[in-house]
């Protein structure tokens, strides 16, 4: 297949999926993601392979240190935070905490510098929180003036997020 692109001018393919970094368990064998890529790094496509959508416990050494070898390789990791809060990542069966997520980060950042760190936050939807909006309603449905300010006050902009770029 990566024949096929770069046959066809593709000058950068990005690996994505769900558990990208899990590749090769359903397979039988010792394939891996670290395997596949040096397997793909041997072929010398004249390519560059960007990885998206690592889980964060999906990124060990050996693939930090590949991305910081390998030119191939782009210096870039697509990493699902999903929230910043403990109790919430817990109920979304992510099996990491911010802590660790946080040290993930620093360990990138110290073996890559610069390595490019894209991360997905997920907001709940406003509607879908319970706010208190004076008259013990949920702000589901509520709809009022007052209700609306209230929501526009809590709701604020994720430091660091789209808008906002941290140059490390």
């Amino acid at each position: 297949m990566i024949e096929s692109l770069t046959d066809q001018g593709y000058k950068e393919i990005v690996l994505t999926g769900i558990h990208l970094g899990k590749y090769g368990v359903d397979l039988e064998g010792e394939m891996n993601l670290n395997k596949l890529l040096h397997a793909i790094g041997k072929e010398g496509f004249p390519v560059r392979l960007r990885l998206s959508s690592l889980e964060p416990n999906e990124i060990d050494a050996g693939l930090m240190e590949m991305v910081a070898a390998e030119p191939w390789l782009c210096r870039h990791f697509h990493i699902p935070l999903q929230s910043g809060d403990d109790g919430i990542l817990r109920r979304m069966n992510r099996h990491y905490t911010t802590r660790e997520f946080a040290e993930l980060i620093e360990s990138i950042h110290d073996r890559i510098p610069l390595a490019a760190i894209g991360v997905d936050v997920r907001i709940p939807r406003i509607d879908r929180l319970r706010l208190p909006c004076g008259h013990g309603r949920q702000a589901r449905g509520a709809g009022t003036d007052h209700d609306r300010r209230d929501r526009r006050r809590r709701v604020r902009p994720v430091p660091g997020g789209t808008h906002h770029r941290r140059q490390v």
